[in-house]
């Protein structure tokens, strides 16, 4: 049994990526109860027009605020804002969340894939801005007297994956959710 669920596991992580796969119409409804949620927190998002207007793009970003992500969520709801729902940003993820049953397909729907380096360049290579947390759970899951800091651990595999794509990194940096949650 435990190999069968290994088996699908692998299958799902290692699924090949389509820029087509995403729905906007998704990703507008529930960006629509993103932003009731987001009032709590009110986060306030500048720089949007730094972005590139077109073309692949890597955003880098540190992370902060554990599970419930508001850095993420405040930055996909600006994205939308600014761009609206059909510019291809994708967004590479933990695992985990692609081995929970039925969040791969919602997971890809959103434009959220397993964080892979062949995935990320796949994503470029078809004219997608992807957004990447290096720090991972280290950076995510750090300490409240750590909260100004950014520590991205060693992984510099977005660079590799920028250089290698031939695609500009933006870098974004999100400050206090740690204070809010």
């Amino acid at each position: 049994m435990a190999g069968l669920v290994h088996d699908r596991v692998d299958d799902v992580l290692d699924a090949p990526v389509d820029v087509g796969a995403r729905d906007p119409e998704l990703i507008a409804s529930v960006l629509e109860r993103v932003d009731l949620a987001l009032k709590w927190f009110d986060p306030e998002v500048q720089g949007m027009e730094r972005l590139p207007d077109e073309g692949p793009f890597l955003i880098a970003a540190n992370h902060s605020g554990g599970l419930f992500m508001p850095d993420f969520w405040a930055f996909q709801s600006a994205w939308a804002r600014e761009r609206g729902p059909d510019p291809p940003l994708f967004s590479l993820g933990f695992d985990l969340v692609f081995s929970l049953p039925g969040m791969a397909d919602v997971g890809r729907r959103l434009g959220s894939v397993p964080a892979r380096p062949e995935t990320g360049a796949e994503l470029l290579r078809q004219g997608a801005a992807v957004l990447v947390y290096p720090g991972g759970d280290e950076d995510d899951y750090r300490p409240w007297t750590e909260r100004h800091r950014i520590d991205l651990h060693g992984h510099t595999g977005f660079v590799r994956l920028a250089l290698r794509s031939g695609v500009p990194v933006v870098p974004l940096v999100s400050h206090g959710s740690h204070d809010a949650l």
